[in-house]
């Protein structure tokens, strides 16, 4: 059991709190999803570097303000399970939650606001429209790099803060060089390079079962007293999981 309390805690967007890749099904609509996933699958995987098929991608799907409000519907539709209670126990305990996205503020941030996330916690790309076109993205932001989310990081935490990265990409994975504990999600994609480096690394498709690897002894402990059913539930999924936390 964990016996660190950590203070912020960052999350991917996509295939992490959304049991999706976004930007995927925006292609599916516009008719170009095949040859966007397969960038996506690449760079997600570490084979190639964001940044050299990031604005490529963004320019073949060519989305207008109707196909991202299409997009956001769907989005809405399909978060990870569990993810509601997960965020909702950690500001339970006043922690900062930040989600940290290569994808676009004006798809993550509705989603943010139904999680209850402060907007200024949400670190992610701005998409540039003309007349409801799609005008291009911010080439230049950290984000739209491989390691673009290992710098931001750095932008918000510091020596004082102990943090927590969840996501399930090889660029996610990049953060555990300045988190305190990464963990590899990998109840939407698994991907073996990212299991490979992962501090704990959760197969199961119910985001609840990172919650013992994020909370402290203390806070397990108020926890159960304050929600035992959610503590009995969360004992049953992890009882049939593959969960590993080999580093720890």
């Amino acid at each position: 059991m964990n016996n660190q309390t950590y203070n912020k805690i960052f999350f991917d967007f996509d295939s992490t709190i959304i049991a999706c890749e976004s930007l995927d099904l925006l292609a599916d609509i516009k008719g170009v999803g095949e040859e966007v996933r397969q960038m996506t699958k690449l760079s997600m995987d570490g084979v190639v570097a964001l940044e050299d098929v990031f604005s490529k991608k963004m320019s073949l799907i060519n989305p207008s303000k109707i196909d991202i409000k299409l997009i956001l519907g769907k989005c809405k539709s399909l978060f990870v399970d569990g993810v509601e209670s997960v965020i909702s126990v950690l500001l339970s305990f006043d922690k900062k939650i930040f989600i940290l996205s290569s994808n676009f503020h004006c798809i993550v941030d509705p989603i943010a606001e139904i999680l209850h996330i402060p907007s200024k916690n949400v670190l992610a790309n701005n998409l540039y429209f003309r007349d409801n076109n799609y005008n291009g993205m911010d080439k230049n932001s950290l984000l739209a790099t491989a390691r673009g989310k290992v710098q931001t990081i750095k932008q918000h935490i510091n020596e004082l803060d102990h943090a927590v990265m969840i996501g399930d990409s090889v660029s996610d994975s990049y953060c555990r060089e300045v988190v305190n504990l990464f963990i590899g999600f990998g109840g939407v994609e698994k991907r073996t390079a990212v299991q490979a480096v992962s501090d704990a690394y959760v197969e199961h498709k119910n985001m609840l079962t990172i919650l013992p690897f994020i909370l402290s002894r203390d806070e397990l402990q108020q926890l159960r007293i304050d929600k035992p059913k959610l503590v009995r539930e969360i004992e049953v999924l992890i009882t049939t999981t593959t969960t590993t936390n080999e580093n720890s």
